[in-house]
């Protein structure tokens, strides 16, 4: 038994039959799994706070509301919506003017766009195969994305104004400002799983 050090100081006391947000465990272990960031964790529970919290699949939020709920700013807020968006995570639907978007939690986490989509709790890796296929898929997509963004001029005599501008408009129309993370991820990734290959191949 382990008895909480912190309780004495503390002036509040919790109890389940207060109020308690339900959540499947599958759903539970693949948020853990999906390598958000902090911001976007935060924007994750405040949307099942305010749906599944009210037993409801979807429901209007305002943006003052996530402002209140996670302490974060605006602009921070509409980032992480807009990556939790592409991610295919959280679901928005413009209500019109004057009106808040309704956001909906998209459980089917299998449908997730998320560096780590393809290693799900139902999913076994058993053989130096099937690790060296996960491997070189993310290999050769990162490889894939890296070269569809290869579009910036290489001449050294164009200013470096013009350069920088330049990458801005190619990275806000392709939405490739994300990218980097992901390769990132992805990276780290491929060294975990390069490992995993190399002890298959000893045993």
């Amino acid at each position: 038994m382990v008895n909480n050090p912190y309780k004495e100081l503390s002036k509040v006391n919790p109890q389940r039959e207060n109020g308690h947000r339900e959540i499947a465990n599958d759903i539970w272990h693949a948020i853990m799994r999906a390598g958000l960031s902090g911001a976007q964790y935060q924007i994750v529970f405040a949307v099942i706070d305010h749906t599944w919290g009210f037993q409801e699949k979807n429901g209007h939020i305002p943006l003052s509301q996530f402002v209140i709920d996670t302490g974060l700013s605006k602009q921070g807020i509409v980032d992480a919506l807009n990556e939790l968006d592409r991610k295919r995570i959280i679901v928005r639907v413009k209500a019109g003017a004057g009106r808040p978007t309704r956001y909906l939690f998209n459980k089917h986490y299998d449908t997730w766009l998320t560096s780590k989509q393809t290693l799900t709790s139902k999913q076994t890796l058993t053989s130096k195969q099937e690790l060296t296929e996960l491997v070189n898929s993310y290999v050769l997509g990162s490889q894939q994305e890296l070269t569809r963004t290869s579009q910036l001029p290489t001449s050294t005599t164009e200013p470096l104004k013009k350069k920088r501008n330049l990458l801005k408009k190619i990275l806000k129309k392709k939405k490739e400002n994300l990218l980097i993370n992901k390769v990132l991820k992805l990276q780290r990734l491929n060294t975990f799983l390069k490992k995993r290959v190399e002890n298959a191949g000893r045993t």
